[in-house]
């Protein structure tokens, strides 16, 4: 069996079978064993193995039908060129060495049983090769199949999260709505309940204005009757003036203490403001005093050299916003001073004042 042989039995034909005969069955079994096919890695790395072995063998009998293909029965790829040439000169001289010994070779029926003997060897390992070759095949297509049927839960498991998902988004949107909408909602009734509150207000004053005595002056002066001598003269007091028993010296007493209690609510009102005043002055000063230490430490640290670029970034936006603060606290506490000084002018620096008491 020569190497052309080996190689038809490789492919799983018959030796002297035709060009395009080994194409299609080449292309077969290079569909067969392509290591994409494969699910584990030993399963590639055989098939790997056994497609170099079939691109070897189809390799040698394409150069062989490029080259030194013959028509005829003595060619190497046929079934009779089982082994090498013979070679004639040895041959000739075995002949004229052994004379009559030639005579004493295999017999013809004992060829016939050799080549039928080794077509059914070349039969049983084609067939062999034939079920080897259908085995990976139904391997392959299972192994395509649980890929298949894997990609597809796969993929039926993210369009379910993706579903959820969807869904949960929905419901998202929706509790979002719904809460905005009843934000609008409690805020019109809001303002309608307090459109409502004020018109009742107004109509409840305006029913209660029509009872209440008016202190407007008459348009008119009333007549009187001329007096007579014997009368003593006795000013005029409008009637919804006048106390029971019309004495002007009570009307007048009444008026004063008005005026004593106007005055003292004036002074409760002042001592008030003074005390928050005061009050306010005393945040005011503590506020500075804060501000101005801590961008005295802010400015030390801008110094220091052990202090990294991204800390003196922080420490100035820090020491901004403390400036700024202080800035605010200056201006509340010239407010301040200018009420106390305003409202207390002979002592603007006085101690505090008692918390003032209502009631």
């Amino acid at each position: 069996m020569n190497e052309l042989h080996k190689a038809y039995q490789v492919l799983g034909l018959e030796p002297g079978a035709l060009f395009d005969t080994i194409k299609r069955r080449y292309r077969r079994l290079a569909l067969v064993w392509h290591p994409d096919r494969m699910s584990s890695a030993d399963a590639k790395r055989e098939a790997e193995e056994e497609l170099k072995k079939i691109n070897n063998m189809f390799e040698k009998l394409k150069k062989h039908f490029e080259n030194e293909h013959t028509s005829g029965p003595s060619c190497r790829c046929k079934p009779a060129a089982a082994g090498p040439p013979p070679d004639n000169s040895h041959n000739t001289n075995a002949n004229h060495k052994t004379g009559s010994k030639a005579s004493s070779g295999p017999t013809e029926a004992d060829r016939k049983r050799q080549e039928e003997e080794a077509t059914r060897k070349r039969t049983e390992e084609r067939q062999r090769q034939a079920a080897e070759a259908e085995a990976a095949q139904r391997a392959a297509e299972a192994a395509q199949r649980a890929q298949q049927k894997h990609q597809a839960t796969e993929d039926a498991i993210k369009n379910e999260s993706e579903r959820k998902e969807e869904a949960l988004r929905w419901k998202c949107s929706l509790a979002v709505g719904v809460t905005f909408i009843a934000l609008i909602g409690y805020c019109w009734i809001g303002c309608a309940a307090r459109d409502l509150v004020h018109w009742t207000g107004k109509q409840w004053e305006n029913f209660q204005s029509q009872f209440k005595v008016r202190h407007e002056t008459p348009a008119t002066p009333p007549s009187y009757a001329p007096l007579e001598p014997s009368q003593p003269y006795e000013p005029y007091i409008p009637p919804y003036e006048k106390f029971p028993g019309g004495n002007p010296s009570s009307w007048r007493q009444f008026h004063d203490d008005q005026a004593e209690r106007r005055k003292a609510e004036e002074e409760k009102q002042r001592q008030q403001h003074l005390y928050f005043a005061r009050l306010q002055i005393d945040r005011a000063q503590k506020a500075i005093d804060h501000c101005s230490h801590d961008i005295t430490q802010m400015e030390l640290k801008l110094t220091d050299p052990y202090v990294g670029e991204f800390e003196k970034n922080k420490i100035r936006a820090m020491r901004d916003f403390q400036q700024r603060n202080l800035a605010a606290a200056q201006a509340e506490l010239q407010n301040a001073q200018e009420t106390l000084e305003r409202l207390a002018p002979t002592s603007p620096f006085g101690p505090p004042l008692e918390p003032p008491r209502t009631g």
